[in-house]
């Protein structure tokens, strides 16, 4: 016979409320609970009290948060009381939740107390920061990094960021961070810090729930690329003057677990570099590669016509420089060349800007074998752009934006009810819906997000959490 067997009918009553009780507050934590989840829980308690017949001169229906009413033990079974026992029974449980909502709400209350009018929290905005970058992998899963250096991750389209940083990098003053998102799970990030000469390098495969590490003995991290979970490079360098550095790249093909040094640019005084060599005069804005062997080095040379173009066969080991055929706004301007994008073996992108001192204009140049060569296309006036294809591409001078569905060669600037200010980023999954960094109004930058190609914009009120 168990304990309970031997208890008295009231005793019975007593311990099964007792039960009640404690799986209440187990079950409605506040952790993790919005404030509609209470509003949501507290009409239904409203609506299945209304449903319950109800005695003459007693009243049972639930009112905002009333006192917990004393309990009344007894013996009763369903029959000719059995209505009188379920009342009671529901007058305990809508008690003890109502506490419990009550308390959950003031937490709540005081949590979301300074959110702004966009609904963001402005205490864990202090501390996040706000999304300075972004990748959307699709329409729900994205990543971003924070203009206070946090990783954090969306799975509904940006309405809400959680912080997914590694802890390592939440106690370091970075002095450089750099990301690279494979897929919606797979990331990774890395950054250096002034106080020593090794960059840390943290990889997730699980959204960003655990963090494996390892280090690269190099100071300034600037770039991380991947091209499989496998195979990636590390991009390090060091700015000498204001139009020279040193540079060192580093190889990956365990996933990031030991990394091999492959290519350095030291210090020299010579205009040209050696054979096999990356130059020292200019900057190196990224790498991207093909595939395993087939890669490209961008940057900018501070001598109008200039280009920085290199190509390496060997993974990354030599490279050679490779020429385009520049219009003559582009000869007589200083020109920023950006890593081709590639769609397939044969087809990619290569952004070039051209600065004449006035104004900015994006070029793409186009492949169709592999980067072998490259095609100029149509100019347009942008600061900022991004593509979804070979085909369909988006770029803005930071109030105007354009569209391309030809792969550059034609552009259509987009007309839009909205005043568009400060366009920063430009991140698209799909020919209609995009996100972006920059206002739609005077009060500064926001994250906006349009489902029809860019014509139309709408802030998301993010919410750290």
């Amino acid at each position: 016979m168990t304990d309970f067997e031997t208890f008295s009918p009231e005793q019975e009553d007593d311990e099964k409320d007792q039960r009640l009780l404690r799986d209440l507050h187990r079950f409605y934590s506040v952790e993790g609970r919005d404030p509609e989840f209470f509003v949501r829980l507290y009409t239904r308690l409203q609506e299945r009290s209304a449903s319950l017949p109800q005695d003459h001169g007693e009243e049972h229906n639930l009112e905002p948060f009333p006192p917990p009413k004393p309990h009344q033990s007894g013996r009763r079974r369903f029959g000719s009381s059995g209505e009188t026992l379920w009342r009671q029974r529901l007058s305990t449980l809508a008690a003890a939740v109502c506490v419990t909502v009550l308390v959950s709400a003031l937490v709540i209350v005081l949590d979301h107390a300074h959110q702004n009018s966009a609904g963001t929290s402005r205490t864990v905005l202090q501390a996040i920061g706000v999304i300075s970058s972004l990748q959307m992998m699709d329409a729900q899963m994205g990543w971003a990094l924070t203009d206070k250096e946090h990783l954090v991750r969306t799975v509904d389209g940006g309405g809400h960021w959680h912080d997914v940083s590694p802890q390592a990098l939440l106690h370091a003053v970075p002095t450089s961070i750099v990301t690279d998102f494979l897929t919606a799970s797979l990331a990774w990030v890395a950054f250096s810090s002034s106080d020593d000469e090794t960059t840390r390098i943290f990889q997730t495969s699980d959204s960003g729930q655990m963090w494996r590490e390892t280090t690269v003995p190099t100071g300034v991290v600037a770039q991380i690329t991947f091209l499989n979970p496998q195979v990636g490079w590390l991009l390090s360098k060091h700015a000498v003057s204001e139009n020279a550095e040193t540079a060192e790249i580093f190889r990956t093909t365990n996933g990031g677990k030991t990394w091999t040094s492959i290519a350095t640019v030291l210090a020299s005084s010579a205009d040209l570099p050696a054979p096999g060599h990356l130059p020292f005069s200019g900057k190196k804005t990224g790498m991207s590669f093909l595939n395993a062997m087939s890669g490209w080095m961008a940057g900018s040379v501070p001598v109008n016509g200039s280009t920085l173009l290199y190509r390496t066969n060997d993974g990354g080991t030599t490279w050679s420089p490779q020429s385009l055929e520049l219009s003559a706004d582009e000869q007589s301007a200083l020109l920023s060349i950006t890593q081709p994008v590639f769609f397939s073996p044969t087809e990619g992108i290569l952004p070039v800007s051209a600065n004449t001192g006035s104004s900015t204009q994006l070029t793409f140049y186009v492949t169709q074998n592999g980067g072998t060569s490259w095609q100029r296309t149509t100019a347009v006036m942008a600061t900022v752009w991004d593509v979804l294809d070979s085909k369909h591409g988006w770029a803005s001078d930071g109030t105007h934006l354009s569209a391309t569905s030809d792969g550059g060669q034609h552009w259509m600037q987009l007309s839009s009810p909205q005043s568009l200010h400060s366009l920063s980023h430009l991140d698209f999954v799909s020919s209609d819906m995009g996100w972006a960094i920059g206002s739609v109004q005077t009060a500064g930058p926001s994250l906006l997000k349009t489902t029809d190609g860019g014509r139309t914009w709408i802030v998301i009120p993010s919410l750290m959490v």
